[in-house]
C-alpha cells in the first residue's frame, strides 16, 4: 500500500507542511526507515506548534521543576488545555518516542512495519486536524481511528477548548459588552448635557 499525502496540497491550514510530509513518503519509498521515524517526529513537532497558534494558546506556558519545552511538554500542555480525543494525543506520544528512539539509539533497526505504522500515525493526526478545523471527511488509515470516527458522528471527535478556557472568553465578551455599554450612556449623557446647557 502506498501512502500519499496530496491533500495537504491545497490545505488552508496544513499547506505548508506538504514538502515535509511528501519527503516522508519518498523516504518511504527507499527503505530508509530510520529516517521515516526521524522526519516523521520533526513534522509532528511542527504541526504541535501550529496548534498552539491556531488555539491562540501561550507557547511560553509554566514548567515544572526544571523541565525544559520540548515536544513533549507541549503535548501535555494541548492535553490539559484541550479536549482533543485521547487517540490523537496517542499517536502525537508514539510518533514522539519513536522518533527519540531513531535519533538517540543508532544500533536500532526500524523495521519497514515500524516505519508504516509512524507514517499511518502522522497521517491520521493529519486527517484528525482537517477534518475537525475545516470540517472535511477524509479518511483515516489506522483500522482503530476509523473505528472511532464511525463511533463518534455526534462531534466528539472534534477539538472543543477547555471550560476554563472557554469561560475565560465568555467573561472577555461581556467586559466588552459592559465597556461598550457604559460608551454609550456616557454618550447620552454628554449629549443631555449639551442640550440643558444652552
Amino acid at each position: 500500500m502506498k501512502i500519499n499525502f496530496d491533500f495537504l496540497k491545497d490545505d488552508s491550514l496544513l499547506k505548508e507542511q506538504y514538502d515535509s510530509a511528501a519527503r516522508l513518503a519518498k523516504l518511504y519509498e527507499i527503505d530508509d526507515y530510520r529516517d521515516v521515524v526521524i522526519n516523521a517526529r520533526l513534522l509532528i513537532e511542527t504541526v504541535v506548534k501550529a496548534i498552539f497558534k491556531w488555539e491562540n494558546l501561550n507557547r511560553y506556558y509554566p514548567l515544572h521543576n526544571g523541565d525544559h519545552r520540548n515536544l513533549r511538554s507541549d503535548s501535555n500542555f494541548l492535553r490539559e488545555n484541550l479536549n482533543y480525543p485521547l487517540s490523537i494525543f496517542n499517536l502525537i506520544d508514539e510518533v514522539r518516542r519513536m522518533g527519540n528512539e531513531a535519533v538517540h539509539d543508532i544500533h536500532y533497526h526500524f523495521t519497514k512495519e515500524q516505519a508504516w505504522h509512524v507514517l499511518c500515525a502522522v497521517n491520521d493526526i493529519l486527517v484528525f486536524l482537517i477534518n475537525s478545523y475545516e470540517d472535511k471527511h477524509l479518511h483515516y488509515l489506522r483500522p482503530d481511528m476509523m473505528m472511532e470516527a464511525l463511533e463518534n458522528k455526534t462531534g466528539r471527535f472534534r477539538p472543543v477548548k477547555n471550560k476554563a478556557q472557554t469561560a475565560n472568553e465568555e467573561n472577555v465578551m461581556q467586559a466588552k459588552q459592559l465597556l461598550a455599554n457604559k460608551k454609550k450612556k456616557r454618550g447620552l449623557v454628554s449629549r443631555i448635557k449639551k442640550i440643558f446647557k444652552y
